[in-house]
């Protein structure tokens, strides 16, 4: 994939919808000498990625490095980095919102027909769908 720096560069969950493929992880450069920055790869065929835009504030980013889940249901892509939720309609141009506490840990999201749920490390938090 466009993530070729093995040593930054985990990816963590692929989802499929919309025509492409959308994995996430972290990559690009290190941060504090520890990991990347949270990342999203996008292919149509699976085989050639392509790297997205993450549109995370600096604060945002300060609290981000490593995107955990992402699914795809009715109402697009989301994925999660444990403190924010992402969502794309069509796997680019990725907008960030803030979950409401992040002690709450978002680790999982998944979509189960009708909703998206948020699986954190306290309990579990359904969407709007």
């Amino acid at each position: 994939g466009a993530c070729d720096n093995p040593k930054t560069c985990w990816l963590t969950s692929v989802a499929y919808g919309a025509g492409v493929f959308v994995a996430v992880g972290t990559g690009g450069e290190l941060r504090n000498n520890v990991d990347g920055e949270p990342w999203i790869e996008v292919s149509t065929d699976g085989i050639n990625w392509t790297p997205e835009n993450i549109q995370y504030t600096s604060a945002q980013l300060n609290q981000a490095y490593i995107l955990q889940s992402v699914t795809y249901g009715k109402n697009g892509f989301v994925a999660t980095d444990g403190v924010h939720v992402l969502h794309s309609t069509k796997g680019i141009n990725w907008t960030v919102e803030s979950f409401q506490d992040k002690s709450d840990g978002i680790v999982y999201v998944i979509y189960d027909g009708t909703r998206y749920i948020l699986y954190t490390n306290n309990s579990s938090y359904i969407t709007p769908s």
